[in-house]
């Protein structure tokens, strides 16, 4: 990096200071490798110092730049997700990336994302030394500060999130806020007067900070109750978000944080505006808001696939092995459909309706479908996950971690109950057929390709096992929102005060409102998890891809089927085995761990954290064999 450059670079007076400029500042000081940006920015900063004339003149450049371009936009929404709207979002983003839009003049923001090469330069900024941004920002800074700005910012941030706080969703879920004094409305009157003041105090500002976030939590906590909706997710979010930045800004213009926290702000700032046509990042931030959404309302649901001691494990037991037997006949229907050769549509359909009247009927006796449990315990899971983080700002995940292992342990009763009944009852139902009708209950053709769909190795058996885990845990998101609907409109309040309703059944439609209010998510996951598992097929053939699903119950009982049919080598039967193993084992894994993703996801940790409740589990696991 030579003088000669920089001049030509940043100081012609003939360059005027526009996104242009900067991008061309950027470019020559964007480095070939992330981890240089540091060193290079130090090399830039010692050129400035050894030459004050050259430094006069880029600091001259640069505080045009900011006059023509003012800050206070970038301030008060950099890096913040306003957006209310998925879809939308989305579509908008797209259209970003293919068709950028055009830098409007005074716009920073737009400005920056001109000036800013997306694919390179958000990794390098990553990992840009505060130090190094700290020593810049001495250099850059105006004489006169940022200071009008600033405030300017805090404005803006005070008056939105006092929009935020008189949102319809959320004053239904705070009804005080129309009669008692509502701090979202006093905190930008507070604002308003403190930044006037010569000598601004902001500790009353703070402390309706601190009410406004005590609103949030209580309306969360009240969402968890009574439910939530997508608007009032979103409003809450944004509501956060303005308290973490109105704090920011009020550190900026009390001048209370130091250099390095300075140029973290900043570069986040910064970061923000690379990502503001980020697909990903989008996704990312929508993800989250929908776990938070679909986990919000944990009811009892997931409770009852916990088994926390030894007598609740064998009830557990004979609760999946009653479903075992009930199983054996689906699996039988199943075949029975399929031997009628319907066209593709009508056959899905009834393979669905099948497993659905199927799951119903077993979960309104009580009983138990193994690989179930994770996916219902989703709500569970994450309603476990401690909100607390300690000094260094790590979660404390022993609740959750507690919670997997009484999970794992249930469903490995689950699958146990569930093999050693569907299996005999398989073969005790295809003896007695073939003792009334003279034929199996399943073909020789049938019952060869039903082996060869249990052949972990030369089929795609484990492949459509995963599939069937995606399935199971779609379904217990499934569950939770129908239950979380159910609880927001008040369905159950709906139906006792419907006059037809009372017409019809009386005093009846007291009992049809309490089973509504605590099964009706149960049974809309049991009915959406019939009908993926009977339709997944289907799509496969219409798109020509192979897609199909292997569940660990109905497998054991196709197994005893095809047994029974064609009395299988030692070998294969060995074989076979090893397969319904390996499908019951990946099935849990997938339902288990998408759910303990959805679950720590929706708290807003990482793979991290994921990866700490592994080590967690396999510590207690290690403990407990030595033991």
């Amino acid at each position: 990096m030579s003088v000669e450059d920089l001049i030509t670079t940043f100081a012609l007076q003939q360059t005027p200071a526009d996104g242009e400029w900067l991008g061309r500042c950027l470019a020559l000081l964007r480095p070939s490798r992330p981890q240089d940006g540091s060193r290079l920015m130090k090399q830039f900063l010692d050129v400035l110092e050894q030459c004050p004339d050259l430094r006069e003149r880029l600091q001259r450049a640069f505080w045009t730049f900011l006059e023509n371009n003012p800050v206070r936009s970038l301030l008060a929404e950099g890096d913040m997700h306003l957006e209310r709207s998925l879809f939308a979002s989305l579509a908008g983003r797209c259209l970003g990336k293919v068709l950028p839009p055009a830098p409007r003049a005074g716009s920073l923001q737009d400005q920056l994302r001109s000036a800013l090469d997306q694919p390179r330069d958000g990794a390098w900024l990553e990992n840009l030394d505060e130090e190094v941004v700290a020593r810049a920002m001495r250099i850059f800074t105006p004489p006169q500060g940022l200071h009008l700005e600033v405030v300017g910012a805090l404005d803006i941030v005070s008056h939105r999130l006092a929009g935020q706080g008189l949102e319809r969703e959320v004053l239904r879920q705070a009804p005080e806020l129309h009669v008692q004094l509502n701090p979202f409305l006093e905190q930008a009157r507070e604002t308003a007067r403190m930044v006037h003041e010569s000598d601004p105090d902001d500790q009353h500002l703070q402390v309706l900070l601190n009410q406004c976030q005590e609103v949030v939590l209580k309306v969360r906590r009240r969402a968890r109750r009574d439910g939530t909706s997508m608007q009032l997710t979103y409003a809450l979010a944004a509501a956060e978000q303005s308290i973490a930045r109105l704090r920011s800004l009020l550190d900026l213009a009390l001048n209370r944080p130091g250099d390095q926290q300075r140029a973290r702000f900043l570069l986040d700032l910064c970061l923000g505006e690379i990502r503001r046509h980020s697909v990903r990042d989008l996704m990312r931030h929508h993800l989250g808001l929908l776990a938070l959404r679909v986990t919000h309302h944990a009811g009892e649901t997931g409770h009852h696939y916990i088994a926390e001691n030894r007598a609740q494990l064998l009830k557990l037991f004979f609760s999946a092995a009653g479903a075992g037997g009930i199983v054996a006949a689906m699996a039988l229907i199943k075949i029975e459909i399929a031997a009628l050769h319907l066209p593709l549509f009508f056959q899905c359909f009834f393979f669905g309706l099948n497993y659905a009247l199927g799951f119903v009927l077993i979960h309104l006796l009580g009983f138990t479908v193994a690989t179930k449990q994770p996916a219902m315990t989703a709500a569970t899971l994450a309603a476990s996950l401690s909100e607390d983080w300690s000094v260094r700002g790590n979660p404390d995940l022993r609740g959750i971690t507690e919670k997997c292992v009484h999970t794992l342990r249930s469903q490995a009763v689950a699958i146990l109950g569930n093999v050693l009944l569907s299996l005999p009852v398989a073969v005790l139902i295809s003896w007695m057929w073939y003792a009334q009708f003279g034929v199996t209950a399943a073909s020789a053709s049938k019952a060869a390709t039903m082996l060869h769909e249990l052949d972990p190795v030369h089929s795609l058996a484990l492949l459509h096992a995963a599939l069937a885990g995606v399935g199971l845990f779609l379904s217990g998101l499934f569950s939770g929102y129908v239950d979380n609907l159910s609880a927001y409109y008040g369905v159950s309040d709906r139906l006792r005060h419907s006059p037809l309703l009372r017409r019809l059944l009386g005093q009846r439609v007291q009992v049809w409102a309490g089973y509504a209010n605590s099964e009706s998510g149960a049974l809309a996951g049991n009915v959406a998890l019939g009908f993926y598992l009977g339709g997944l097929g289907g799509v496969g053939a219409i798109f020509g891809l192979p897609l199909d699903i292997r569940h660990v119950s109905f497998a054991a009982a196709n197994l005893g089927y095809a047994w029974h049919s064609l009395g299988p080598a030692p070998s294969v039967l060995a074989l076979s085995l090893l397969g319904v193993a390996l499908i019951g084992l990946v099935n849990l894994l997938v339902s288990f761990g998408l759910a303990l993703w959805l679950a720590i996801r929706a708290r807003g940790l990482g793979w991290a954290a994921i990866g700490r409740v592994g080590k967690q589990l396999w510590a207690r696991n290690s403990d407990y064999c030595v033991r």
